[in-house]
């Protein structure tokens, strides 16, 4: 799924993944229920490896299909607790609430969850997120402003920068925070340079044949009219 983020060009192009995210679900379903190898609390407590987490990543963040995707949180809670200097429950935290960020745009009642096919808008998704330590002023290591970056105004808007302050417990005090672990270089990040200097580099690095993706039906709308691609509503 690395690889993915070089090839999307919206947050929407995240949901041609939806095979590979059921894969994923499935194999850390398969290995959390393996008692061979947690076998005790303290496999469930520290790896030294990275394990489950760079994987759910992608399903707990980029998935927008709401079974799917809270089946790749809730993971999260029952791997183990320490993969070398990640912490589950930090990531847990966070991609709670950009779950609740983007699918508070759907309208849903309180108690009320979202059905299988309702996936949020392009411009209520959450492209990046950064977090910065804030112990001050009461002293506390778990205090963390988080800053979620969204395009309310198409792809080819400004950036919006909403920042808030989360607690983001963790059992082992570390020096790096939750960050994204997707992210594409930022050679590739058509903000840097252009789209198509951005293009001409991946397709040196990864292959033309790589970046060519199927055209798929795609409607999206806004103010009730067709639009392109990179406007507010797709479905």
């Amino acid at each position: 799924m690395g690889l993915a983020a070089y090839l999307v060009s919206s947050e929407c192009d995240w949901d041609d993944y939806r095979a590979e995210y059921e894969e994923i679900v499935q194999l850390a379903e398969f290995l959390l229920s393996d008692r061979d190898r947690f076998s005790d609390e303290y496999s469930r407590t520290l790896s030294l490896d990275l394990g489950l987490i760079y994987p759910l990543h992608a399903v707990a963040w980029k998935c927008r299909y709401p079974g799917i995707r809270r089946r790749g949180i809730d993971p999260l809670l029952r791997s183990p607790q320490q993969e070398w200097l990640l912490d589950a429950q930090q990531y847990h935290a966070i991609f709670s609430r950009i779950m609740a960020i983007e699918e508070e745009c759907l309208g849903l009642p309180a108690d009320a969850n979202a059905g299988k096919n309702d996936l949020p808008p392009e411009y209520a998704r959450v492209h990046d997120f950064f977090c910065l330590p804030q112990p001050r002023p009461e002293c506390d290591p778990t205090r963390y402003a988080v800053t979620f970056f969204t395009k309310p105004h198409g792809l080819d808007g400004a950036w919006h920068f909403n920042t808030e302050y989360m607690t983001l417990p963790s059992r082992v005090t570390s020096d790096l925070p939750p960050s994204n672990l997707i992210s594409c270089r930022r050679w590739a990040n058509s903000d840097t340079t252009d789209a198509q200097t951005s293009f001409e580099l991946k397709a040196a690095v990864f292959g033309r044949h790589v970046l060519t993706k199927r055209p798929r039906p795609l409607v999206c709308q806004e103010s009730g009219r067709s639009s392109a691609v990179d406007q507010q509503q797709c479905y």
